[in-house]
Parts: structure tokens; C-alpha cells; sequence
């Protein structure tokens, strides 16, 4: 009786041991669980924030990379949408008929004093001619020397359209330190690249009117305006009257001067005076071909 007791006993204790154990296992499991739970809730926050980080970053660098493309001044917003003159060749005569435009068969001599040495420039209107937009543009070729060494070399072109006005089509440029070619900075062309003509002299100009004289963004964006006509200047080639004087600049570089030229007939541009420095170009000379 007693060893029946005894075991049952054992039985009891037993049963009581198994079922702590059972409990303990699966409190600790469920703890795991829920360990392993937190971690991967942890991770996928953290996975959250470095997402949200590297979006962050992805938003400033296209931040960046946008204010980096205003500062070059070829992001779309800083362009001039208004300014899209219509071009059609059929509207476009052969040649340059107008009086303050320089004549074939003349080559232009200037000189004038810079802070760098003596500049000495000629310029010629070229029997040859190029098309641009379908529009046979008339060519105009200027050389610049400094102290007798090329310091620039551009071909310009011109075309005139059925209402007497000059437009600038583009120029070509080739630029050199001390006489090696160095680049064309400056070069365009209108229909390439999102450049468009511009006007540099109008048939019957408008005192204080503002124009563009070419627009390529970022590139060549020159402005313009007549200032005065009917005035009188005197350079070492000669005198002349009739004259119209323009005032020229360059928004796109701060510290660039305003130009000051004068147009007189049949010759062109025979006087141009910076503002900042006051150094002038002058015509000395006109040799005939």
C-alpha cells in the first residue's frame, strides 16, 4: 500500500515536472518569437529610413545637378521663350542693300590702343556666301591682330530680309593665344544647336529700343539699341555725318563693357568705344579691291 502510494507520488511529481517544462519552452519560444520579431520590424525601419535617406539624396543631387545647370545658364526655365522670330527664305533678298552696312570690294582698317598692346583689325565683305535656314547669308570675314600676331579670326553672316533689315545668322570663330589656335568659343549658328538670328540693323530703327542680336543660350546672347542718328563723327580716315551710334552688351557676362559704334553710310561701323576703359577703335584706313 505504501509502495502504491509511493509511486503515485512519483507519478504526480512527475507529471507536475513535465508540465513546467512544456510551459518554460514555450514561454521562451513565444519569446524568441517575438525577439526575432522586433528585429525584423527594426531592420525593415531601418530599411525604411536609409530608403527615405536615399531619396533624400537623390532629391538634392537633382537639386544639385539643377542649380548647377542654372548657374550655366542652359536649364529650359532661363531661356526666352518669347523670342522665337520667325525665319522663312522666301521672305529674304540676295545681299545687303542697306546704307550702314559695309560694301563689297572694301577692306576696313581699324586701330585702336589696348591695355595689352595695339589691336589692329581688318574687315572685309567676302564674294562668297553660305547657306543657313535655306537663306544665302552674305559673309563677312574680320581680323583681329595684336601687336601683329592673329588674336581672332571670325567669319560672320548676314541676310537681308524683303523689309531692309540686317539679320545676324551666326558667325564662325577661331580664337588664338599668341598665334596658335587655342578654340571657336563663341561660334553658333541659327537653326543648330537652339540658336536663332538676331537683328543688328533694322530698316527704320526706334530710338531706345532694345533688340536681340543673336540668341544661342548661354553662348551669345548680345543685345542692342540705337541711342542716336543724324550725328556727326571724325575718325583718322575722314569725317562723316549722317551717323547712327548703337550701344551694345553682353548680359551674360557681368563684366563686360558697354560698346559704344558708330554706323556711318556706305562704310559701316567706322568707330567703336568701350565704356569702361574708353579704348577705341577707330577706322584708319579703306582699301579698295
Amino acid at each position: 500500500m505504501k509502495r502504491n502510494r509511493f509511486m503515485l507520488f512519483m507519478l504526480i511529481l512527475i507529471m507536475i515536472f513535465s508540465l513546467h517544462v512544456q510551459f518554460s519552452f514555450a514561454e521562451t519560444f513565444d519569446a524568441s518569437v517575438r525577439s526575432m520579431n522586433s528585429l525584423v520590424a527594426s531592420r525593415d525601419d531601418d530599411e525604411d529610413e536609409d530608403e527615405d535617406d536615399d531619396e533624400d539624396e537623390d532629391e538634392d543631387e537633382d537639386e544639385d545637378e539643377d542649380e548647377d545647370k542654372d548657374e550655366d545658364g542652359m536649364n529650359e526655365t532661363v531661356k526666352d521663350i518669347n523670342y522665337n522670330p520667325v525665319i522663312k527664305s522666301s521672305n529674304f533678298t540676295q545681299g545687303i542693300s542697306r546704307p550702314y552696312f559695309m560694301e563689297k570690294g572694301k577692306i576696313l582698317v581699324f586701330e585702336g590702343d589696348t591695355e595689352d598692346g595695339t589691336e589692329h583689325i581688318e574687315v572685309e565683305v567676302l564674294s562668297t556666301t553660305k547657306e543657313i535656314l535655306g537663306i544665302e547669308c552674305t559673309v563677312v570675314r574680320d581680323i583681329v591682330y595684336l601687336d601683329g600676331i592673329v588674336l581672332e579670326d571670325t567669319f560672320d553672316f548676314y541676310a537681308e530680309d524683303k523689309d531692309g533689315n540686317v539679320w545676324y545668322m551666326g558667325e564662325y570663330v577661331s580664337n588664338y593665344e599668341d598665334g596658335i589656335l587655342v578654340d571657336h568659343e563663341g561660334a553658333f549658328e541659327a537653326g543648330l544647336d537652339g540658336a536663332l538670328p538676331g537683328i543688328v540693323l533694322f530698316a527704320n530703327p526706334v530710338i531706345e529700343m532694345p533688340f536681340r542680336q543673336e540668341y544661342y543660350p548661354g553662348q551669345a546672347e548680345d543685345w542692342g539699341k540705337v541711342i542716336a542718328k543724324g550725328q556727326t563723327v571724325t575718325v583718322p580716315y575722314g569725317s562723316s555725318n549722317e551717323v547712327m551710334v548703337t550701344m551694345d552688351w553682353n548680359p551674360l557676362d557681368e563684366d563686360s563693357d558697354i560698346e559704344y559704334k558708330y554706323y556711318a553710310k556706305g562704310l559701316g561701323a567706322v568707330k567703336e568705344v568701350d565704356s569702361g576703359s574708353d579704348e577705341t577703335m577707330a577706322l584708319i584706313d579703306v582699301i579698295m579691291k
